[in-house]
Formats: C-alpha cells, sequence, structure tokens
C-alpha cells in the first residue's frame, strides 16, 4: 500500500492532533514524539497492514532484485501478531525519529544492551520500490518546510488575519514534528541512517518466517 502525501493534499487534522498531544504530554518534549499521533498519522496512510511473507529463498530474490536486506527484533510473544500485521514495534530511533528499529547487518542486535531472551531476530527485508528516505535530507526538507509556515505566520500577522495565523500554527507543529511522523505524512515508508533503518510501513516489508541461515 502506497501513501499519499498528506501534507501537501492537507489530509490532516493537525489541530486535532496537536491538542491530543498537548494534553498528553508530560514535558515540552512530549508533545513533539506522541506515539497516538505516530499511530493515527501510519492509519490514515494505511501503513498499519500486514508485510508480505516469505521463506529463505524469497528473500534472496528480492534481495537480488534490489530490495534491502534488514534485521530487527520483535518479542517472541508478539510474533505472529507482527505477521499478521496486529503489531508493530515502535520506538524513538535517534536521528531517524519514531519508528521499527532495524539494522542493516545483524551483529548490531546480538551486541550486549540489545541482545534479549524474549526477543527474536527478524530478518526482512524493504521492497524494491519501497520509498525510502535520507535523514539528514528529509531533515533539511523539514527545515525548509518549517521556515515557510513560519513566514506564512508572519505574513498573516503582518496583515492582522490573527485567526488564520493561529490556524497555521498547528501545521507549524506537526512540520516540527517527530521525523518519522513528518516523514510518513509525505509518503516516506522507511528512514534510513548510516547502518540503521527506521521502517513506518508494514507492507513495504518482505518478513523471513523461516529460520535465518
Amino acid at each position: 500500500m502506497r501513501g499519499d502525501d498528506l501534507v501537501a493534499l492537507d489530509r490532516l487534522d493537525t489541530q486535532s492532533l496537536y491538542w491530543e498531544a498537548k494534553y498528553a504530554a508530560e514535558n515540552a518534549d512530549d508533545i513533539y514524539h506522541n506515539p497516538d499521533v505516530f499511530k493515527q498519522v501510519r492509519v490514515a496512510q494505511k501503513f498499519d497492514t500486514a508485510p508480505t511473507l516469505g521463506t529463505y529463498e524469497d528473500m534472496e530474490a528480492i534481495i537480488q532484485n534490489g530490495g534491502t536486506e534488514l534485521f530487527a527484533r520483535v518479542p517472541r510473544d508478539k510474533l505472529e501478531e507482527f505477521y499478521r500485521g496486529e503489531y508493530f514495534p515502535t520506538k524513538t530511533v535517534g536521528t531517524m525519529g519514531t519508528g521499527m528499529e532495524a539494522w542493516k547487518e545483524r551483529y548490531h542486535l546480538e551486541l550486549p544492551g540489545r541482545a534479549s531472551d524474549d526477543t527474536q531476530i527478524v530478518r526482512m527485508a524493504l521492497l524494491p520500490d519501497a520509498i525510502v528516505a535520507d535523514a539528514n535530507k528529509l531533515i533539511d526538507l523539514q527545515i525548509i518546510h518549517r521556515q515557510r509556515l513560519i513566514d506564512h505566520i508572519l505574513d498573516l500577522q503582518e496583515s492582522g488575519d490573527t485567526w488564520g495565523a493561529e490556524k497555521i500554527r498547528s501545521k507549524l507543529w506537526f512540520i516540527t514534528n517527530d521525523v518519522g511522523t513528518y516523514g510518513m505524512a509525505r509518503g516516506v515508508e522507511a528512514v534510513t541512517f548510516d547502518s540503521m533503518a527506521s521502517v513506518l510501513n508494514g507492507s513495504a516489508l518482505l518478513v523471513q518466517t523461516d529460520p535465518i541461515r
């Protein structure tokens, strides 16, 4: 399922999302990293769907055809739900914002601090046509977009349109938001940074269900 640019199409009720995040925030930073806002944007994009499941051979074929091999940890008791699209493990993944943390090399997940008996390493691949954004380029786009909105608010204030400026403020909050949430709203399915990835769309994945070799 491919997403739309919900920001350009103005399909997000940013005012409602803003007040929801504001009331739930326990500190100033929480308003920009609200998991419920992330989930609502995922649903709006129809990114909350099941991945494609396959075998080792399927995985090798996808990688040969341009898919990006990734590894992630999923709680063992949630594995079947993950396969069905009913569970999607998310967290704040550094520079990439909220998403499903994944690595291009398996050994990262076996280092002290990441290894866990309660989780299982899953081998998966971003499909060759997945929409992937580099974290730094996405942040640059976010900064440009933010400045345009600030300029728009200032123009409205100078013209005396206080109400118009106030309505734009919720859009400014959303643009300044978690980069993963912002990218997903623009239609991005995964964000990458060095050897890491933050997956946003479960249906952009092929997941290997037989043992990793």
